[in-house]
């Protein structure tokens, strides 16, 4: 019925140009609005006082507030840190699996000590009259500039001492448990790089399987530091479905509902376009490729469910007159910042050792992130949009000739180049059952990049491609019916460099994090010539932001470093019914 709803919210909605909007038309459209259930929104990151060197870890979990269960609407979360003076930092999108989403962010040099926001939201959100959207204060320190008025402690009045001003050392957090899930230590102590072995179980039956993240790392020393977990873990539970009240005409934001919404608009001499179809492509050997089709208002939108690696695309509007249409893409969406209190957090002076400490074993670990470094899951191979091809070549495989069209002519069956006169050129291909329309053209790609004009291609250098995929019958695609495909892939995939066409637009895209598995060292007495001579000054010890318990226990296990202190566990995330679960242990490495 949700879907049902929304699929009638999009039919009866006129895009406009924003972010992907609408503006709400008809009474169905707003009954179809308001039977979507709101989103609301928890961020689990690893600290709330970072320096700069270090990294900020963190993993989005979006729930609807009906069932308090994972979402089912938005496909895509965004996390973004937003500075005292209302700039942000940065803004990631999170591709939601189960509602649930991980990225991390490396704090830079450039970024100014000071008192931040973390926020977490969906697009859908923005809709909402109240703040269901995730916000929690991080303090950062940067110890390599002299500037640090924002973090300072006020001077002391005649009337105080130091000490009526400093704030006493942090206490240890306390342990939690949960009712559900216990969380299992191996010992209480450890030394330097011991394995640490634990486990997470759940108590009664399957009611505490859910999905979690798990963060291990040292207890802060530095004093006043912002309270990081309560508040915001109870508003997530305890939000409400609230979106504003819409009217025929109100303004709304579309749901993320299948992925990646990317939406613009086509414009001609200064006027949209309507009914006018865009070649949308993500170029390389993984790549993606869609055709959209403007409406009304001359606004198209792509959905893009597969993950890619590339950080660009191209687009180009269908038209032999392409040359003179103008295309144009809309920004991701935000929430309104200017109501944001920010927790003034203020460095100690006696602080300073410890921040002293902290700064030089950072400076240690990025030293050596060369062999420390995590490792960037590559997108997974994608099928080619028309499917299987009829038949695919492998031009290594044959004699090689010079150009495309000598190929085609030589080695290619069912695929030849014909000249159509004016020194022009265009592909043909054969249908499987021998047929052919001579009006039909084949669609044609490179590497992904959809080829308008046949000439650009025909006397490319046949030794730069690699494989021919050919589908041979006919192929509908948008409202376009094509005589088969020509799917060219090149041995560098890199036909995109030579895209100069001017109605060939390359959009540079906000795309998703990559998936990572977390560096973790290990230190056994197989690699220990590798290891002992490595230093270890690490104070997050663990992050591991994707733990699917779907069995009565999961266990998991990593090192201590030779960073001595006292550390704690912490897990949180949602049992499948919605539950919340948040409980820690701590433990102390010694010499």
């Amino acid at each position: 019925m949700k879907r049902l709803y929304i699929a009638l919210l999009l039919s009866t909605t006129c895009l406009i140009n924003a972010m992907a909007q609408a503006t709400l038309q008809t009474s169905d459209a707003i009954t179809g609005f308001s039977a979507i259930p709101q989103e609301t929104t928890y961020v689990h990151y690893n600290a709330p006082l970072l320096l700069t060197g270090e990294y900020l870890y963190y993993k989005l979990y979006c729930l609807d507030t009906q069932t308090k269960q994972a979402t089912s609407i938005s496909k895509i979360g965004y996390v973004e840190l937003i500075g005292s003076d209302l700039k942000t930092v940065f803004k990631h999108k999170l591709l939601l699996k189960d509602g649930v989403g991980a990225g991390d962010f490396f704090v830079p040099p450039s970024l100014p000590s000071g008192n931040y926001k973390l926020l977490g939201y969906t697009q859908w959100m923005t809709n909402s009259a109240k703040k269901n959207f995730f916000q929690q204060d991080i303090s950062l320190i940067n110890p390599y500039v002299e500037n640090q008025s924002a973090i300072l402690a006020p001077k002391v009045a005649s009337s105080q001492t130091i000490n009526d001003l400093e704030n006493t050392m942090p206490p240890v957090p306390s342990e939690t448990k949960s009712s559900l899930v216990a969380l299992e230590l191996s010992s209480k102590q450890y030394g330097t790089r011991n394995l640490v072995s634990a486990s997470l179980s759940s108590l009664i039956n399957e009611n505490g399987y859910g999905n979690y993240s798990i963060s291990v790392r040292k207890v802060d020393e530095i004093s006043g530091i912002p309270n990081r977990i309560q508040a915001a873990f109870d508003g997530a539970v305890n939000a409400e479905n609230g979106k504003n009240k819409p009217n025929i005409g109100t303004l709304i934001a579309l749901p993320e509902l299948r992925g990646e919404l990317i939406s613009g608009k086509v414009m001609r001499n200064g006027s949209p376009v309507p009914n006018k179809e865009i070649a949308f492509s993500i170029p390389g050997g993984n790549y993606l490729f869609e055709i959209a089709e403007t409406d009304a208002s001359g606004t198209f939108y792509i959905n893009l469910d597969n993950t890619y690696d590339q950080t660009h695309a191209y687009a180009q509007v269908l038209d032999p007159e392409a040359a003179s249409y103008e295309v144009l893409f809309f920004q991701a969406p935000s929430v309104a910042t200017k109501t944001l209190d920010f927790y003034q957090f203020t460095l100690q002076k006696s602080d300073q050792e410890k921040l002293l400490k902290r700064s030089i074993y950072n400076q240690v670990e990025n030293g050596y992130f060369t062999v420390k470094t995590d490792s960037v899951l590559p997108a997974p191979m994608v099928e080619r949009f028309y499917g299987k091809p009829s038949v695919s070549y492998n031009l290594d495989d044959y004699t090689r000739f010079p150009t495309i069209r000598e190929t085609l002519l030589e080695v290619i069956d069912n695929a030849w180049v014909k000249n159509v006169g004016d020194g022009k050129s265009i592909f043909q291909v054969r249908a499987q059952d021998n047929s052919f329309d001579i009006n039909a053209l084949p669609l044609v790609l490179v590497d992904g990049v959809y080829i308008q004009d046949h000439n650009d291609f025909v006397d490319y250098n046949a030794r730069k491609v690699q494989r021919v995929h050919i589908l041979k019958d006919q192929y509908y695609f948008g409202s376009k019916v094509y005589q088969g495909v020509l799917d060219f892939e090149t041995i560098k995939n890199d036909y995109e460099n030579l895209v100069y066409k001017d109605y060939v637009k390359k959009v540079e895209l906000f795309k998703p994090q990559p998936q990572k598995d977390y560096y973790k060292p290990i230190y056994t007495l197989d690699n220990e010539d590798k290891t002992k001579r490595i230093p270890d000054f690490r104070n997050q010890l663990l992050w591991m932001p994707n733990v699917r318990m779907h069995t009565s226990e999961v266990a998991f296990t990593f090192y201590t470093s030779d960073n001595v202190g006292t550390y704690v566990v912490e897990v949180e995330g949602f049992t499948d019914s919605g539950t919340p679960v948040s409980i820690s242990e701590s433990f102390v490495v010694k010499e």
